[in-house]
């Protein structure tokens, strides 16, 4: 959905749906709420418990949602689209330590804290988004200085989590910081390091024949 915020008083914003997003053959990208918002809301839970974000043979349409574009290719919709290239769901990562890292907003805090203390000396180091991502490194140090600040939020130290979540843990908290050294973009510059579909999309752009069939067909 297309929305646009409106500010509040209060500080508050409500999101309001202005347009919804088409392919050129006119096939809405979004799924319908037929069943109603909670069912709305419960479908991602379904997906991961049939296996359809893991599995691409898991994703079974039945031919009511069969559709020909405008150059006559099958596909399916009518609860969003099947894309053309199917990534399972990234579960390298993940863990419960770092979910709890996530719900207490640790990374946020400690981050914040260091900036606080650093600000001067990292503006002074890194002058330009180039110099900071090519030259910070979140060392083994930095990352049981972060260990220590997460046990007095009240998440304890987790060997199976960081053996899990580790190398991940490291790139968000340089994005962070280096979105509070300089600002948004920089965060999505280093994130984008281990956003897979970005990668992929990327990859499957830069094949100029490739790229166009598929926009064709759609």
């Amino acid at each position: 959905l297309v929305q646009r915020p409106f500010n509040l008083p209060d500080s508050s914003v409500i999101r309001l749906t202005t347009a919804r997003y088409f392919t050129p053959s006119g096939r809405s990208i979004q799924k319908p709420y037929d069943e109603g918002v909670a069912e709305y809301r419960k479908d991602l839970q379904k997906r991961l418990e049939h296996g359809e974000l893991i599995y691409a043979d898991s994703i079974h349409f039945p031919d009511s949602l069969r559709y020909l574009t405008n150059n006559k290719r099958l596909v399916y919709g009518g609860g969003g689209i099947m894309p053309d290239i199917f990534l399972p769901i990234d579960t390298l990562g993940t863990s419960d330590y770092y979910s709890r890292l996530s719900r207490r907003g640790v990374i946020n805090s400690f981050t914040l804290d260091y900036m606080d203390n650093n600000r001067s000396r990292l503006k002074a180091d890194f002058t330009t988004e180039d110099d900071f991502i090519n030259k910070f490194v979140v060392d083994d140090d930095f990352m049981e200085k972060f260990i220590e600040h997460a046990e007095k939020e009240g998440v304890e130290r987790d060997e199976e989590g960081l053996e899990a979540s580790g190398d991940h843990i490291r790139v968000m908290l340089k994005a962070f910081i280096g979105r509070n050294l300089f600002d948004l973009n920089i965060y999505y510059r280093i994130i984008s390091e281990v956003d897979r579909e970005l990668q992929q999309a990327i990859q499957t752009m830069g094949d100029d024949m490739a790229f166009k069939n598929m926009l064709v067909s759609n």
